[in-house]
């Protein structure tokens, strides 16, 4: 079992037209003109909001704080403090294109227009949303999760634990059987933490 969910992102060259590629455009006809809508109140004030795609923070009082990036289509999201710092992040799941086209680093070699699920967490402090931690493109896509703290404490975990509906990539985008799958945050990112699927993977 790999010791990492995935590598994390990192900075580099912009995303090729933002990111909407001809592959994220037949992923939007795809998935529908509507997407899901959630909003959930922080414990500091704060209201995330989900709608079509689209995730947004707006602080106490009233401003928007942070949206997710044009290119982006995030389907779910959980507010919690998921490393134990004492501020308050957001994991979410979204769907994006990984291509850098032209401008892509010649020391990369994974560059891939198709559109594929990640998992972000991003941290509130000081008014403003910040990447903590950024997958790359995960093995599986993740239908739902949740994110919980009754996991171990130790030096190296925090005690956070995601448990995630994974499923399997589709032409079409369709979701399959799914198998759940938990990981604990290794103060770098998700980690494995067990298989409770048939396939015991």
């Amino acid at each position: 079992m790999p010791c990492c969910l995935l590598a994390s992102c990192g900075g580099g060259a912009p995303v090729r037209d933002g990111g909407i590629t001809a592959e994220y455009r037949a992923f939007l006809d795809a998935r529908g003109a509507d997407g899901p809508a959630d909003a959930q109140d922080g414990p500091d004030g704060s209201r995330f909001e989900l709608e079509g795609g689209r995730l947004r923070v707006v602080g106490a009082d009233g401003a928007e704080r942070w949206r997710s990036e044009d290119g982006w289509y995030v389907d779910s999201f959980r507010i919690g403090d998921v490393n134990r710092d004492q501020a308050l992040d957001v994991a979410f799941v979204v769907w994006k294109s990984y291509s850098f086209g032209a401008e892509h680093p010649a020391r990369m070699a994974n560059d891939d227009a198709a559109v594929r699920c990640h998992l972000f967490v991003y941290s509130l402090k000081d008014g403003r949303a910040k990447p903590l931690w950024c997958s790359s493109s995960l093995p599986r896509p993740i239908y739902s999760f949740e994110l919980r703290d009754d996991g171990e404490q130790t030096p190296t975990l925090s005690g956070t634990r995601l448990l995630a509906q994974e499923g399997a990539y589709t032409e079409d985008y369709s979701e399959t059987a799914a198998t759940e799958r938990a990981y604990a945050w290794d103060g770098w990112g998700f980690s494995p933490e067990q298989a409770t699927g048939a396939d015991g993977s």
